[in-house]
């Protein structure tokens, strides 16, 4: 019954982190586009919001430190 417990609460404490990780990232891309001189328009922000990956949004963060238009963020 312990274990059982401790893999429960450890799942629980990793799908926070996840969480916490993704809310971090998706409030970060706006900020630094912004930084850059970048508008972001309300469709832009709700695709930032409704993305679950990861690797997507670190893609976009990664970008909008660096970006020039807001091409150069997503691509399109």
């Amino acid at each position: 019954m312990a274990m059982e417990t401790f893999q429960f609460v450890d799942k629980f404490r990793q799908e926070g982190v996840s969480i916490g990780r993704l809310r971090e990232i998706r409030k970060s891309i706006p900020k630094f586009a912004e930084l850059r001189g970048i508008e972001l328009s309300t469709g832009d922000l709700r695709r930032i919001q409704a993305c679950e990956d990861y690797d997507q949004l670190e893609a976009w963060q990664n970008a909008a430190m660096h970006a020039r238009h807001r091409a150069d963020i997503f691509g399109n």
